[in-house]
């Protein structure tokens, strides 16, 4: 059972991502010269707020996410269409840096905490390996893998380091892997036969793995700034993978983690280990970043097409338009997160 204050700390990392995803698109409006009037964490009824200037900071009581209001970003705010500090009265640049600045400064948050983990906290892991998670019906769970399992090697060769084991499922190009597993103290050998995923072109058994223990080894900060930034495209693709697994093999929301699954995941990352949930949090800010960079409506990737799509048509698309289409995709988004958060709460 994950304590309390493991899951405090979960929740507080899940909304400092959102601040920063937001204090970016907030920062560049300023710097722009827009009039920001309100700076939102989360949705709904507002539990507090404050006025700072121009804007008021509210904490509202939906936690799924967060939003800046930038005055003449939405036409039916009223804003004057002749007004100097709206956004509708920038130029291009303006506001698409703005638009991109929220996924941006997901990014530059991601590359500081991988940093910071490799630099100075990374602990490299050791076998043997443990088994934390078998995924049904793929081929560990039907060779009897489970959960706890601890991997010692392939038959005849105990693993010298943890990436061993994803280096026989590799080298097995889809024959029979024998590994040797100890379970309750006693050592069996159970074949698994890898499945080649088209999509990444690797063969994969279908678990998660840590290992067992750890042992110090940071990387300094020349190589850590390399490994930072190769974390960043690492992350990026991977969440391009999953997504176009989720679309290639039609899989369902049971595929999705919503915001109640992401606390869980890193509130036991933090249990196990503080310099591992730094590594987590740097991979959520770069998820978030990712995701936000989809061409979806509601989503800065899409406001992002619509100043492209109007800049090469010299006229910007019709601001109603575009606001409804957003709205539509807003109402679909938050279905999706409440859907996913109730699944998440019944597992």
């Amino acid at each position: 059972m994950v304590g309390a204050a493991a899951v405090v700390i979960a929740i507080l990392a899940v909304g400092v991502l959102i601040i920063v995803h937001e204090a970016g698109h907030y920062l560049a409006a300023k710097w722009s010269g827009m009039r920001v009037s309100r700076f939102s964490i989360g949705f709904g009824p507002v539990l507090y707020k404050t006025q700072r200037g121009e804007t008021e900071f509210a904490l509202s009581a939906v936690p799924l996410g967060g939003y800046v209001q930038i005055d003449g970003m939405n036409p039916e705010d009223g804003t004057d269409a002749n007004d100097p500090g709206a956004y509708h009265a920038k130029p291009f640049f303006a506001k698409f840096g703005t638009v991109l600045a929220g996924p941006a400064a997901n990014y530059l948050l991601g590359f500081v905490l991988f940093f910071l983990f490799y630099a100075f906290l990374f602990a490299e892991p050791v076998p043997p390996v443990r088994v934390t998670d078998v995924v049904d019906d793929r081929p560990a769970a039907e060779a009897g893998l489970k959960e706890g399992d601890l991997i010692i090697g392939v038959e005849g060769q105990d693993f010298e380091t943890v990436q061993g084991l994803t280096e026989a499922i590799q080298a097995s190009e889809g024959s029979p892997v024998p590994f040797v597993v100890e379970r309750d103290g006693t050592r069996r050998v159970l074949p698994v036969i890898p499945e080649l995923e088209e999509l990444s072109g690797r063969y994969l058994i279908g678990i998660r793995f840590e290992g067992s223990d750890t042992r110090p080894n940071p990387l300094g900060p020349v190589q850590g700034v390399q490994v930072a930034a190769l974390q960043l495209v690492n992350s990026s693709y991977g969440v391009l993978l999953g997504l176009s697994a989720l679309v290639g093999q039609g899989l369902g929301l049971d595929a999705v983690d919503g915001p109640i699954g992401i606390v869980r995941d890193l509130s036991g990352q933090v249990e196990r280990s503080s310099a591992q949930a730094l590594a987590y949090i740097a991979r959520l800010s770069v998820v978030l970043g990712f995701f936000n960079l989809l061409p979806v409506p509601a989503l800065d990737g899409a406001r992002l097409m619509f100043l492209l799509v109007g800049a090469v048509r010299r006229r910007p698309v019709e601001p109603r338009l575009e606001a409804w289409i957003h709205l539509t995709g807003f109402a679909l988004l938050f279905t999706v997160l409440v859907l996913v958060s109730i699944r998440d709460v019944f597992e």
